[in-house]
């Protein structure tokens, strides 16, 4: 509990030390948005697949079945790109995806985003 207590207190410490205030280059906030980054993040999900019944040998219809959860640590990628008519408002568009291998060998790449 004390480990858990000093953690918390460290980070809030941080969180309200560390930061500072995002300004251009001339000290205004108000004008062309554009932001890029890169980093290591946690991606979990569940595949589902189908197939035609056909395909093994069995009558028709669908086979299909769903995975249990996977959690992967993959490359992820953020991209912001918006206006900010004042120094208070911000209009953007930001897309974030995670970037991770899947199957035998990891021969398939998977681009899982929010847009």
């Amino acid at each position: 509990m004390k480990r858990t207590c000093t953690f918390l207190s460290v980070a809030v410490l941080m969180v309200f030390c560390v930061t500072t205030v995002a300004g251009a280059f001339d000290g205004e906030r108000q004008g062309f948005i554009l932001g890029i980054g890169v980093g290591a993040g946690l991606t979990s999900y569940t595949a589902t697949e189908a197939i035609d019944a056909e395909e093994v040998g069995m009558e028709s219809g669908t086979l299909s079945w769903t995975s249990d959860r996977e959690n992967e640590f993959p490359l992820m990628s953020d991209f912001k790109i918006g206006y900010a008519p004042n120094d208070l408002v911000e209009i953007y568009w930001m897309s974030k995806v995670s970037w991770f291998s899947v199957g035998v060998g990891d021969d398939v790449v998977v681009a899982n985003g929010l847009g």
